[in-house]
């Protein structure tokens, strides 16, 4: 038997004399979007990253005013503390009861996991619409480059914070959510052998001591092959101590090189300094192309000094202190080389004035700074 046709033929609509019923057409107004905004996160040097983002609007059928998407993120940045939201947040796990059974303990874990990772990730896009109007400031009055707004006194040391964080974050979203999409409540596991690829609000306590423990290890066994600093004058000894038969700090070098020229550091030196900063460089840094090393490492020393002098400008180290507490003071000292596995407070601030007054002695940040481990 053929299927009967429940369809009203075209012309039968079109006959003016038709009793047929006809429904009003419904008319959906198409889904409109903002236009392309280019964001762009320079980098202090020439180095420029530019990304390309979108914010939907949607209209439904009785329009209603909305604000635009900037306005409703608002996050306050400290003179020199960054916001919380660009550092990792407090996870938390329930405790396991005498009457709960291994898989609801396991799966209430799963939920607190699931929830910070997913905390995380919003206070990425809030860090990356709330950068925006910072970035249009620094590419107007510093004319896309950082250090011009630096130079100028028109940043903060908590802005330019949070303009890099914010920068390194959103670089790493599309491959940290690709991971987060896959294993699920299994990423916690896999997190800590991919560290690099997770933002930092997204990185959780265990992978975080993990990191710590690792760098330690690395920084020890570079320090233990490490050779004797290079000296300008080959006649001039180390001097050494009353007190201690340690050689003591050596001098800085007559002839100043800029801090992008490394050429006069061996390889073996070059990549002690990178291994102490954390910068994890890949095997053609140590094999076929020491520039690239030799770039990454230059870049995070002029950062560095940018950094450096925005803490000194607004009032030090015991001002950052006391505004950002242990979490920028950690901070501080992780991203100089300055270990902070199992160390208190008074311990990073010991390790970070000595930081300061060896940047003073010598003028500005270089790499001899780093063959003395802090």
């Amino acid at each position: 038997m053929r299927a009967l046709r429940t369809s009203v033929p075209l012309r039968t609509l079109q006959q003016p004399n038709s009793t047929l019923p006809c429904r009003a057409p419904v008319l959906f107004k198409p889904q409109l979007y903002t236009p392309y905004t280019r964001t762009s996160i320079h980098n202090h040097g020439s180095y420029l990253r530019t990304f390309y983002t979108t914010s939907p609007t949607l209209q439904s059928l009785s329009p209603q005013p909305t604000s635009p998407p900037s306005a409703q993120v608002e996050i306050t940045t400290g003179k020199l503390a960054a916001p919380n939201t660009t550092l990792p947040g407090d996870l938390e796990t329930p405790e396991r009861l005498k009457d709960d059974s291994a898989i609801g303990y396991y799966f209430k874990v799963g939920k607190g996991y699931l929830s910070f990772y997913k905390t995380g990730l919003k206070n990425v896009y809030r860090n990356f619409v709330a950068s925006r109007d910072l970035q249009k400031r620094i590419d107007t009055e510093g004319k896309g480059s950082i250090t011009e707004l630096v130079d100028q006194g028109k940043i903060t040391r908590g802005e330019f914070q949070f303009v890099m964080r914010t920068r390194h974050d959103s670089r790493r979203i599309p491959l940290f959510a690709l991971m987060f999409l896959i294993c699920g409540e299994f990423t916690p596991l896999v997190v800590i052998t991919f560290s690099s690829v997770v933002p930092f609000p997204c990185r959780i306590p265990k992978q975080m001591n993990s990191d710590k423990a690792k760098l330690h290890q690395r920084r020890t066994a570079s320090f233990s092959a490490l050779p004797p600093p290079p000296i300008t004058n080959p006649s001039q000894q180390p001097a050494t101590t009353a007190h201690t038969s340690t050689p003591a700090l050596t001098k800085a070098l007559t002839t100043i090189p800029p801090v992008l020229d490394l050429t006069h550091l061996t390889h073996q030196q070059l990549m002690h300094v990178a291994i102490t900063l954390n910068l994890a460089p890949s095997i053609s840094s140590y094999v076929a192309f020491p520039y690239l090393l030799q770039r990454r490492v230059s870049r995070k020393l002029e950062y560095l000094e940018l950094d450096d002098t925005l803490i000194e400008r607004f009032g030090g180290m015991d001002a950052l202190v006391k505004e950002g507490g242990r979490k920028e003071l950690e901070w501080a000292a992780m991203e100089r080389g300055i270990d902070t596995l199992n160390r208190k407070d008074w311990e990073l601030q010991v390790a970070l004035r000595g930081w300061f007054k060896a940047r003073k002695e010598k003028g500005r940040v270089l790499p001899e700074m780093f063959f003395e481990r802090r």
